[in-house]
């Protein structure tokens, strides 16, 4: 038999993460179709109803999302423009009862190269918090999520929080993917875009984030950093280079081989140009 625990506070669960070797259940949506699940050694923390991990926190600097907060809760949040995106692919992350479920903090860590919330994390310059008994620090996404499967954290730590910074008030999101449906499929390609814009419609900021083309979503920059400083009345397409894409790494699988997904990502990013700049007209 395995051990089950529900802590009620953050450092009640970080004493039991202290001395074994446990696995964290917030929503359970990956876990419970893992074949790890059905050890008898297996011990659980449920860490969903600690009450500090499921809340939403503006702060001067930014925002702060709780590793137990829900897609559905991020999906009606009361947050800006920068977060369309985020918002947009928590209503496609599976079903109506996954949505409800799962959790921002359960989907980074289960670090799935088809993870729908990546790009548009990524693309919002986000760091994750991670936390055991004896200390905190903050690590930036691209570098927590190191490869299929494969992330930053120790044995005794847990991620308690994801920190996205103020872009200000006129950045704005998009994101796309691929599928037969616009739920309960996993895509063969996903991307968001953010922008940001000064008051004269000049460019400060510009990412796209391609996810499902590489073990690990990745962020554009090349892109970024030709546009940055155009005005938005440019075409910025025209700006879209092929080598552009090179450090994309595609493969070839049941949905979709490696050439349809490099050519859809190609596409997308000129979709999401042509999106932003409409939604700014």
């Amino acid at each position: 038999m395995g051990k089950y625990s529900k802590p009620e506070s953050l450092e009640e669960a970080l004493e039991c993460l202290k001395d074994s070797a446990a696995t964290i259940l917030a929503g359970g949506t990956d876990l419970y179709a893992n074949e790890s699940f059905k050890a008898d050694n297996l011990h659980l923390i449920d860490i969903s109803e600690i009450q500090s991990l499921c809340e939403i926190e503006s702060t001067s600097d930014g925002w702060w999302i709780g590793s137990a907060v829900s897609w559905s809760e991020v999906a009606k949040a009361d947050l800006p423009p920068l977060f369309d995106g985020l918002r947009e692919a928590a209503r496609m992350i599976g079903g109506r009862q996954v949505q409800n479920a799962g959790t921002v903090g359960g989907n980074i860590c289960n670090a799935s190269p088809a993870a729908d919330s990546v790009p548009p994390l990524m693309a919002m310059n986000t760091s994750v918090e991670i936390r055991n008994i004896h200390e905190t620090r903050l690590v930036k996404l691209d570098q927590f999520i190191k490869g299929r499967r494969d992330v930053d954290l120790r044995p005794d730590e847990m991620v308690t929080r994801l920190f996205v910074p103020d872009n200000g008030k006129t950045s704005r999101s998009v994101f796309l993917k691929t599928g037969a449906r616009a739920q309960l499929v996993i895509s063969p390609v996903m991307a968001t875009g953010i922008l940001q814009i000064d008051h004269d419609d000049v460019i400060i900021d510009f990412r796209i984030s391609i996810g499902a083309c590489s073990p690990v979503a990745k962020t554009l920059d090349s892109i970024g950093d030709r546009v940055r400083g155009l005005h938005m009345s440019e075409d910025l397409s025209a700006y879209v280079r092929e080598e552009d894409f090179d450090i994309l790494d595609p493969i070839s699988d049941m949905r979709g081989d490696a050439e349809y997904r490099l050519n859809t990502a190609k596409s997308m990013t000129r979709r999401l140009i042509r999106e932003l700049q409409v939604a700014h007209v």
